[in-house]
């Protein structure tokens, strides 16, 4: 296969290691920078191509020979960045970052021999680098795209070898190849990020794009710092026109997707503020949520509080059943009273003790004049119950909330297919797109979130 980017080592082979120009050296800079936009484009297809391969069942050829072909590019392109960067530098180390779902990128770094920094500093300096301070040094948490959950570390090799000091300690010289990846020491919480990292990496485009805004799933991505991957503040305003909405659901959605993106959202909250008379009860929660988060001076949101209040302790929360009685519980997580905190209990203590064997739990029966319509375990329900469990500081994968082995989190993942989207019923033929799917994924994050804040209550609905 011919190097893409041969033509690049013709033009400078005449350029020697000790008689670069400053003009000269600025050029090699801005090549090295449109070199490495290539390498991350094709790490990026790549990435896609192989995460598409191991989702196919069946073997395609055709696939594994552009994956091939994309491996040898990827090989030339660090050949032609490690040429580059020794034109301009004494010493050129080589560092790869890998998130353990596809996303890799490999990069050069160049130093001269006067240069007398630690590894660290070379990482700092070339890339955005999060840690923590200790008595035993820096402890990196993040390196770019690759981000430390609760139940994982970074991890990192040098030629290949677990390196056995810390990145402070850690010698380096020309020609090292330093791997950073993460690596997990909780399966649950392992068990956690995969299942949202498989949804962003199949389903995210498909929910939040220039055509739809799923609230629930931006309200997922705001929390792990990635709605601006999907949608630009244009976009969205592109989407939302105030003025052409009439229903207290399409204000409230409107009033949290504009808080997001940080466009004044004030224009929703007012038409919200005056349709609350209009929200019917299974409204109330959602409602309810909103105004807390933006519109406690609203001219009705204190009558409009005392209804909702007083609905919830006339109907517990065991009354509205385990859907509404979760977003009751969830809303009521912002107060504290000894009679909201009873109704917290009472809910959790349900939960509790009618969880089924598989970790999941049922809806009650729901008759409908005559006719009976029977209950189901299925994951839109789950999730309405790890949120109001999460939002008042109850981990849902607690010994409480434990069957044998299976708890809630574990049987909600249990309904997720192999593209990311979820199924109502476990086993469906089809996904749910609608509810299950937005919903469960939400309820992933505010649990990863809980766990990420040392089980810290957290609730994506207030803000």
């Amino acid at each position: 296969m011919k190097k893409l980017f041969s033509i690049i080592s013709v033009l400078l082979i005449t350029i020697t290691l000790a008689g670069c120009t400053n003009t000269e050296v600025t050029q090699l800079q801005e090549q090295l920078t449109d070199l490495q936009t290539q390498l991350d484009l094709v790490n990026s297809q790549y990435a896609e191509m192989t995460t598409s391969n191991e989702l196919n069942l069946e073997t395609n050829e055709l696939l594994e020979l552009q994956i091939s072909q994309l491996e040898d590019t990827i090989i030339e392109l660090e050949d032609e960045l490690e040429y580059l960067n020794s034109l301009i530098f004494d010493s050129v180390i080589t560092i790869t970052l890998d998130n353990g779902y596809g996303d890799f990128m490999s990069t050069t770094v160049g130093f001269n021999d006067d240069y007398d920094g630690t590894l660290f500093d070379l990482l700092d300096d070339n890339y955005d680098v999060e840690y923590t301070e200790s008595e035993y040094g820096k402890f990196i948490t993040g390196v770019d795209y690759i981000q430390a959950q609760y139940g994982s570390y970074i991890s990192f090799s040098k030629n290949e070898v677990p390196s056995m000091v810390g990145v402070e300690a850690a010698t380096y010289e020309d020609g090292d190849l330093f791997s950073f990846e993460i690596a997990w020491w909780d399966t649950n919480a392992q068990m956690v990020d995969a299942a949202i990292q498989l949804f962003i990496i199949n389903q995210a485009d498909e929910f939040i794009n220039t055509d739809k805004i799923d609230y629930n799933v931006f309200l997922g991505l705001d929390t792990l710092g990635l709605s601006g991957d999907y949608v630009s503040q244009e976009q969205v305003m592109s989407q939302l026109n105030i003025a052409n909405m009439t229903t207290w659901n399409e204000f409230l959605k409107a009033a949290y997707i504009l808080d997001i993106v940080g466009v004044d959202n004030s224009p929703a909250v007012i038409s919200l503020n005056n349709e609350l008379s209009n929200v019917p009860t299974f409204g109330y929660a959602s409602a309810l949520s909103c105004m807390i988060s933006f519109g406690e001076v609203a001219s009705n949101f204190s009558t409009f509080e005392e209804t909702v209040k007083t609905f919830f302790t006339t109907n517990t929360p065991y009354d509205l059943g385990v859907d509404s009685g979760g977003m009751a519980v969830s809303v009521l997580s912002a107060y504290d009273t000894t009679e909201i905190d009873t109704l917290i209990a009472a809910y959790s203590t349900w939960i509790d003790a009618d969880q089924l064997a598989s970790g999941g739990f049922a809806t009650r029966d729901s008759v409908y004049g005559e006719v009976t319509y029977p209950g189901s375990e299925n994951a839109s329900s789950i999730s309405q119950i790890i949120l109001a469990l999460v939002a008042n500081g109850l981990d849902p994968m607690g010994v409480d909330y434990t069957q044998g082995e299976n708890n809630l989190v574990s049987r909600l993942i249990e309904f997720q297919n192999t593209d990311g989207s979820f199924d109502y019923l476990f086993g469906d033929e089809n996904a749910d797109l609608m509810f299950s799917t937005p919903q469960s994924f939400l309820a992933l994050v505010a649990y990863q979130q809980y766990l990420n804040t040392y089980q810290t209550a957290y609730n994506p609905y207030i803000r």
